[in-house]
C-alpha cells in the first residue's frame, strides 16, 4: 500500500529550500592535465582564474563564512604587479635593483596565494561536511605542494562520487 501522508517521514530532517545549498554540483569539472596546461600556456593567468572563480562559488554558498574579498583582490593586485614588474625588469636587464623587487613580489605572491588556497581548501571542507579522515579531505601537505591542481582533483572526486551515489539511488529506485 502507498504512504500518501504529506508530512515529512521521521527519518528524514525537513529541508529548508532557502538554506539549500548545491554543493558541490555548483563546481566545474574540470581535467587536472588541462588545468596545468591552460596555467603553463597563459603565464598563469589560468591559475588566477581560477581561483577566483572558486572563491566566488564558495562565497555565494557560504555568504558571511565565505573568503574574504579583500584577501582576493590583495593576492590579484600583488600577481599583476608582480607580472608587470618582471616583464619591466626583463625588458630592461641593466637595471640589476629590479631583481630584489621581481623576487620580493614572487614571494609575496607566493604568501598570499598560499592562504587563498588553504582558505578555499578548508571552506570546501565546509561545504561538503567532510572531516579528516573522509576520502574527499583535502590533504594539507598535498594542498601545499601541488596546490589548486591537487584542490580540482578532489572537487573532481567529490561530483564523481556524488554522481556515483544519485546514479546508485535511482538504480535502487527503479
Amino acid at each position: 500500500m502507498q504512504n500518501n501522508d504529506p508530512s515529512p517521514s521521521p527519518e528524514t530532517p525537513p529541508v529548508d529550500p532557502q538554506n539549500q545549498s548545491p554543493g558541490i554540483a555548483d563546481f566545474p569539472r574540470l581535467n587536472v592535465a588541462l588545468f596545468v596546461a591552460l596555467t603553463m600556456l597563459s603565464f598563469s593567468m589560468y591559475f588566477v582564474y581560477w581561483m577566483f572563480t572558486r572563491s566566488q562559488i564558495l562565497n555565494r554558498q557560504l555568504g558571511t563564512a565565505g573568503i574574504s574579498l579583500g584577501l582576493m583582490n590583495l593576492a590579484v593586485s600583488a600577481f599583476f604587479v608582480y607580472v608587470g614588474v618582471y616583464f619591466y625588469f626583463q625588458a630592461n636587464p641593466e637595471r640589476g635593483d629590479l631583481l630584489m623587487v621581481t623576487n620580493i613580489f614572487a614571494l609575496i605572491c607566493q604568501v598570499l596565494f598560499l592562504v587563498w588556497i588553504f582558505k578555499i581548501r578548508n571552506r570546501l571542507h565546509l561545504v561538503m561536511g567532510v572531516t579528516r579522515g573522509h576520502r574527499y579531505w583535502c590533504n594539507a601537505l598535498l594542498t601545499f605542494l601541488f596546490n589548486a591542481f591537487y584542490v580540482q582533483y578532489k572537487i573532481n572526486q567529490m561530483i564523481d562520487g556524488e554522481t556515483d551515489q544519485v546514479v546508485r539511488r535511482y538504480t535502487r529506485e527503479l
